[in-house]
C-alpha cells in the first residue's frame, strides 16, 4: 500500500533560540515506510549536522525531525517524504523561523560616580531578531540634550549608555529596555552621583521682635551627606537649650536652626557650611532684632526763668528707630524758625526740642512720644516758666483836692503773678467803702 499522511506538516513554524526544534508528521503504509527530511530541499543527515537526530514511533506511526540548540540557521523551508515498495509521498513545505524574546544574559549594574566624571552602564542582550535597545532615565526617554550617549553592537548584543561630566541631574533611575517581536524585557538600576554639596534653598534674612523665637531654615543636596554647621558672626553654634534649636527634617529636606526667646545679642550674621569629602558651600543672612521705643533718659520737670532759652532733652532707644512726636499740653509742636527747634535723634540716641525766649505761655506739660513698627512710648515733664518781680512804673508821689478822688497806681511784672497788698503807714489796706484795690493784668490800683 502506498504511504499516505495522516497529519501533515503546519505552513509555518516558530522555534525558539537556543531551545530543540521539533517538527512531525504522521502517515502510514505497507510495507512500513521510511522518513526523510529536507531543509531547502537539501535532504538532512546527521552527518552534515551532529544536532540533528530523527526519530520513529510504529505505534503511533509518527516521525520526528529533532534539531537541538536552535540557531538563526536553522531557518528555511523544510519538507518530508514518506517511502516504502508501494510509492513515496511528500509532505507540503514548511517556513521554519527561529525567534527569541530578549534576555539579558550580562545584566546592567547600579554605578556609582564622582560629580563631573565619566559614567557608563553596560549590559548583553540576547534576543532573535534582533531587539530594539531603549533606554529611559527616571522613566523618560534619554536624550542627547541630558548629556547621554548610547551604542549598541548588534553582533555581541552589547548595549552601553553613557553620561559624560555627570551632574546630580543624572541621579535618579535608569531603564533598559528590550523589545522584539518575540516579547520585551527590561532592567532598571541606579546611577548615584557624589557630589560636593549644592545649595538648593539659601537663608533668607530675617527680623524679629525680642524675646520671640525665629528660625532659619536652608536645604543642600549632596552624595555623601554633608555635614552642617551653624555660626553667628562666624563662631559655632551648637544646640543649647532654651537658646539654640538644630535639627533636620528628613520629609523635607529642611536644616533648621531656632533661636529662643530672642535678644539683642542675637543681632548679626547667621551662616549654615554644608561639607563632605567632595567639598563645601554655606549659605548666610542677617537676623535683625527689632524691639519698641524705650527711653533711656526721659523728661523731667523743669524750671526755667523767663526769656532763657531751655533744651528738653531725651534719650531713646528702639529698633527700628524711632519717630520722634513733640507735644505741648497733648498738642504737637512744630518747628518754627522763631520759636521751637527740633533736633532729630542723633547716632547716641539723643533727641532735643529746644524752647527760645520762653515765657508764662510756655508753662505747661510738655511730652515726647517715640514709635516704631513695634510699639510705642511716651515720656512727660513740666515745664515752670519763672521771672523776679520787677516795678515797671512804681508808685508815684501825688498831689490831691481835699474831698477829691485820689488814685495810686504802678506795674508790676512777675511769674507767677505778684500778689499785691497795699499799706498805709505799714498797715494794709483793704478795699472797704473809702477805698478800691484792683487789679487788672499787672496794673494794680488803689483809690
Amino acid at each position: 500500500i502506498k504511504p499516505s499522511l495522516t497529519r501533515d506538516l503546519n505552513g509555518t513554524y516558530t522555534g525558539t533560540k537556543g531551545e530543540d526544534l521539533i517538527l512531525s508528521i504522521a502517515g502510514t503504509g505497507n510495507p512500513h515506510p521510511t522518513c526523510q527530511w529536507f531543509k531547502n530541499n537539501t535532504e538532512l543527515t546527521v552527518a552534515t549536522d551532529t544536532r540533528i537526530e530523527f526519530k520513529e514511533d510504529k505505534t503511533t506511526n509518527e516521525y520526528f525531525l529533532i534539531i537541538k540548540n536552535a540557531n538563526p540557521d536553522d531557518m528555511g523551508e523544510y519538507q518530508a517524504q514518506l517511502t516504502n515498495a508501494a510509492g513515496l509521498i511528500k509532505t507540503k513545505k514548511s517556513k521554519v523561523t527561529i525567534q527569541k524574546q530578549p534576555t539579558f544574559i550580562k545584566k546592567p549594574q547600579s554605578i556609582t560616580v564622582n560629580q563631573n566624571d565619566t559614567g557608563k552602564i553596560e549590559c548583553q542582550v540576547d534576543a532573535l531578531p534582533q531587539a530594539k535597545v531603549t533606554w529611559l532615565a527616571n522613566g523618560k526617554p534619554i536624550t542627547v540634550k541630558d548629556g547621554y550617549e548610547t551604542t549598541y553592537d548588534m553582533k555581541t548584543g552589547i548595549a552601553a549608555l553613557v553620561a559624560k561630566n555627570i551632574t546630580t541631574k543624572h541621579a535618579g533611575k535608569i531603564t533598559v529596555r528590550a523589545e522584539n517581536a518575540a516579547g520585551t524585557a527590561e532592567e532598571t538600576v541606579d546611577i548615584n552621583v557624589r557630589s560636593a554639596p549644592i545649595l538648593i534653598k539659601p537663608l533668607m534674612n530675617t527680623e524679629v521682635v525680642t524675646n520671640h523665637d525665629v528660625t532659619f531654615t536652608c536645604e543642600f543636596q549632596s552624595s555623601p551627606q554633608a555635614t552642617i554647621k551653624w555660626f553667628h558672626d562666624g563662631k559655632p553654634i551648637t544646640a543649647t537649650p532654651n537658646k539654640y534649636d538644630i535639627s533636620y527634617d528628613t520629609k523635607t529636606n529642611q536644616h533648621i536652626l531656632i533661636i529662643k526667646n530672642t535678644t539683642l545679642q542675637d543681632n548679626g550674621n547667621y551662616s549654615a557650611q554644608a561639607s563632605n569629602e567632595l567639598g563645601q558651600i554655606q549659605t548666610e543672612a542677617n537676623l535683625h532684632v527689632i524691639y519698641a521705643p524705650d527711653f533711656v533718659s526721659g523728661l523731667k520737670d523743669k524750671t526755667v526763668i523767663a526769656k532763657e532759652t531751655v533744651e528738653l532733652i531725651v534719650k531713646v532707644a528702639g529698633t527700628p528707630q524711632p519717630t520722634l512726636t513733640w507735644l505741648k499740653a497733648g498738642k504737637e509742636i512744630k518747628a518754627d524758625e522763631k520759636k521751637y527747634s527740633i533736633i532729630p535723634i542723633d547716632k547716641d540716641g539723643n533727641a532735643k526740642l529746644i524752647i527760645k525766649d520762653v515765657n508764662e505761655e510756655d508753662h505747661a506739660l510738655y511730652s515726647c512720644v517715640a514709635m516704631n513698627k513695634v510699639g510705642s512710648n511716651q515720656t512727660d515733664g513740666h515745664l515752670n516758666v519763672t521771672a523776679p518781680l520787677k516795678f515797671i512804673q512804681p508808685l508815684q508821689d501825688t498831689d490831691v483836692i481835699n474831698t477829691q478822688n485820689g488814685t495810686l497806681t504802678c506795674e508790676i511784672q512777675g511769674i507767677p503773678k505778684a500778689n499785691v497788698k497795699w499799706f498805709f503807714n505799714d498797715i494794709e489796706l483793704k478795699s472797704t467803702q473809702k477805698q478800691s484795690i484792683s487789679s487788672k493784668q499787672n496794673i494794680h490800683t488803689l483809690t
